[in-house]
């Protein structure tokens, strides 16, 4: 989706083409189209060659907005954690192979409840499994649910944003696509920015979760942050 023709500056901000290829782009004039962005930017580090294939510039990786305000921004909205202690299990689709290693991994680690959200119709096929429905739903709860957990296991990126945001102990998963694990750029780049790539498993290595605390350099992301903001700011100042 591109925004029409208007006086003003424009610069693209922290897109994510996922794994996307530039053949995916093979009937766009993404040239074209991006011609009058005075910068761009991207979200994950495989996405570079793209872009610079596809329009000859080379695109910034900054980080996802979520990651620039700091952490005490969030306190106005967040909700109630359940309490004791819990893991919490955060996906868009649930895939099964992925429920079943937060169902073993919550035996093992004794960590009843297992709590997780409604995020779609696919959510029901992770009932099955033990998993308890949140009572509450909002943006709020989510953070809560994150802050709150002695663990979060999550193959969602924003899941996994906030899991690193909060300092709460998390590991990505990753499902399988087809006979392979699927390892989205998001993710594998935000914690290779973070000093934490460790933290990214496929999902039948299950053995390698633990609740110990997250160890990892403040300044890496740090350094991100200020330079994501930098990129904000001058790229917004007419030229």
């Amino acid at each position: 989706m591109f925004a029409p023709d208007f006086a003003a500056q424009k610069i693209s901000y922290a897109p994510s083409l996922r794994s996307a290829t530039a053949a995916a782009f093979a009937d766009i004039d993404l040239k074209g189209l991006l011609a009058d962005f005075t910068a761009l930017s991207v979200r994950e580090q495989e996405s570079v060659a793209v872009i610079e294939q596809l329009t000859g510039r080379t695109p910034k990786v900054v980080l996802d907005p979520t990651l620039l305000p700091a952490t005490q921004d969030f306190a106005p909205i967040l909700g109630t954690a359940p309490q004791g202690d819990y893991l919490f299990f955060y996906s868009i689709d649930y895939p099964p192979e992925v429920c079943r290693t937060v169902q073993q991994t919550a035996r093992r680690l004794h960590l009843p409840p297992v709590y997780i959200l409604f995020t779609g119709n696919k959510t029901y096929r992770a009932l099955p499994y033990g998993f308890r429905l949140a009572r509450h739903q909002t943006p709020g709860d989510f953070l809560a649910l994150v802050k709150g957990a002695k663990l979060v296991l999550s193959t969602s990126f924003h899941g996994t944003v906030f899991a690193l945001r909060f300092g709460t102990p998390f590991y990505a998963l990753k499902a399988k696509r087809g006979a392979a694990y699927y390892t989205d750029p998001r993710i594998a780049t935000l914690l290779q920015t973070a000093g934490v790539a460790e933290r990214y498993l496929p999902c039948d290595r299950a053995g390698e979760i633990h609740t110990a605390p997250l160890h990892r350099d403040p300044a890496l992301l740090d350094r991100a942050v200020a330079e994501s903001r930098a990129f904000l700011q001058e790229g917004l100042i007419a030229r």
